[in-house]
């Protein structure tokens, strides 16, 4: 049995009992629904700017659970004090969204800060956002959200990554299909109008194993990215080489997060489950053509492979390549 199937137990005995437990899904996607974002306005100062406010906001509200985004944007002047509001003539008027990753935490930092929140001359309306105009739906957060969202809610120990396979794509020489502008590309969508002449590309992709101990779950995840360069600057090659063997790694992690979904009980206890109607990316067309031509490389062995004699010493080229290769990268996020 699951850790979520028993968390689910014990939220249907507490029900049963007359306690009232909440249950909540939260996934590795950019939050869009109005109950996890708060409209905030009746922000009126001269004192302070958008930066300013963006972060009084933001320390207000995050004692309330992880925030994903705080939008602050100007807007009107008043011109003149009203009977309604104590307002200082030619004071700036300021409205702001505050997007939590939870409905539960949005919704207990709004009933605080109806009470509390005063930004400038005046309290704050506080409320739940009414916007009908969605423009991030199903979009994955980015590799350095994706592992602060697991951080919160897992621990730092709750998760492990393993680099499966980084190979760069040798048939990537020649034209590239970057951006009109020479921007890198991750190759999920159509391929853009190649380059000029004197320019090469250099494709990287990554296969990357996500696990969580505690559950005993796992899931992959696939990126590819290529970055253009010079074909007579051999500087700009080692650039545009260490930058695709970065990127595909975080468009691989951001997809494995994307297969998982945390499951909070009760606001305390928080277990992982994997989104299997998501498609395989052992599948994706890129990744099947490398394991094809390994396996036609294994299939046509003559004989079976012998192990090295007791007392012989492995090639530390060979053995610690993929090790090396892993910690590289990894090194070169953390330093990011």
């Amino acid at each position: 049995m699951t850790e979520v199937a028993t968390s689910i137990q014990e939220t249907r005995r507490t029900a049963r009992s007359g306690m009232s437990v909440s249950v909540e899904i939260i996934d590795f996607y950019r939050p869009v629904s109005n109950s996890k974002n708060l409209y905030i306005s009746g922000i009126f100062t001269n004192e302070l700017n958008e930066a300013q406010i963006t972060a009084v906001l933001y320390e207000s509200c995050c004692p309330f659970g992880l925030l994903h985004e705080v939008q602050v944007f100007p807007g009107v002047k008043i011109t003149k004090a009203t009977s309604k509001l104590k307002v200082k003539e030619d004071s700036m008027s300021y409205y702001a969204f505050v997007k939590f990753y939870s409905y539960h935490d949005a919704q207990k930092a709004r009933v605080w800060l109806c009470k509390n929140l005063t930004v400038g001359s005046q309290p704050c309306k506080v409320s739940f956002a009414t916007r009908t105009k969605v423009t991030d739906a199903g979009h994955i957060l980015y590799a350095g959200r994706c592992q602060e969202l697991a951080n919160f809610y897992l621990g730092f120990n709750g998760w492990t990554t393993a680099i499966l396979r980084l190979q760069e794509d040798k048939e990537s020489e020649g034209t590239s299909l970057m951006g009109p502008h020479g921007e890198g590309h991750s190759l999920t969508g159509p391929l853009p109008q190649p380059l000029q002449a004197g320019v090469r590309r250099v494709r990287f992709f990554c296969l990357l194993e996500l696990s969580f101990p505690r559950q005993g779950l796992s899931t992959q995840g696939f990126g590819a990215w290529e970055e253009t360069y010079a074909a007579q600057d051999p500087s700009s090659k080692a650039t545009a080489i260490l930058k695709a063997r970065k990127r595909s790694l975080q468009r691989a992690l951001e997809e494995a997060f994307s297969r998982c979904l945390l499951v909070a009980v009760g606001g305390r206890k928080v277990s992982v489950e994997i989104d299997t109607t998501r498609c395989d990316p052992l599948s994706h067309p890129h990744l099947a053509a490398l394991t094809h031509e390994e396996g036609l490389q294994v299939t046509e062995l003559e004989a079976e492979p012998q192990c090295p004699e007791e007392g012989t010493t492995p090639d530390p080229h060979t053995t610690h390549a993929t090790d090396d290769v892993n910690l590289h990268i990894l090194q070169e996020l953390e330093d990011n």
